[in-house]
């Protein structure tokens, strides 16, 4: 994931293996959008719960205060409960446009699981989510830009593509 503040925008790819891409493919072709849907939240719902943890790998983020590689120093400043939040109102964003993306593109899904390459990798762009000006404000240091910060609100714009292999941001 990345969090690229300048652009207003947080990233997410997700990486099937060629097993879970053509399970999914199985279940496009049977036209059970639903399913395969459910199955990619669940995936992704488990892969978000921990990228804001100490450590994790999976998370970028682009901020004129932050120091490449030093985003755990920077989320330190905040308080524990606000990562979680955001990571609940993701869900939420993605979940909404996961199903009808699965849905309306399953013919490119199934494309992509066609392709010579290993599995296949979704790529998620939230763009101008709502708060995240807020909490860029709260990572160079103003504490005050924290108080009353909501996700909720406008929807923000939820793009969503799919790749053949692995594509890292």
């Amino acid at each position: 994931m990345r969090l690229d503040f300048p652009a207003d925008r947080i990233q997410v790819s997700l990486y099937l293996s060629e097993k879970r891409a053509q399970e999914l493919a199985v279940l496009l072709r049977e036209s059970k959008p639903a399913a395969g849907a459910a199955n990619l939240r669940k995936l992704l719902h488990g892969r978000l719960a921990g990228v804001f943890k100490p450590g994790s790998r999976r998370l970028k983020m682009i901020h004129e205060s932050v120091l490449p590689g030093k985003w755990n120093d920077a989320l330190r400043r905040l308080p524990a409960a606000l990562s979680a939040r955001l990571v609940q109102q993701m869900q939420q964003w993605m979940d909404r446009n996961l199903v009808d993306f699965i849905r309306e593109q399953s013919a490119k899904v199934i494309a992509a699981t066609e392709d010579a390459a290993d599995g296949i990798t979704f790529r998620i762009a939230i763009v101008n989510p709502p708060g995240f000006a807020s909490l860029r404000e709260a990572l160079q240091g103003s504490l005050t830009a924290l108080v009353g910060l909501v996700f909720s609100g406008s929807a923000p714009t939820v793009q969503i593509t799919v790749h053949p292999g692995r594509t890292d941001d």
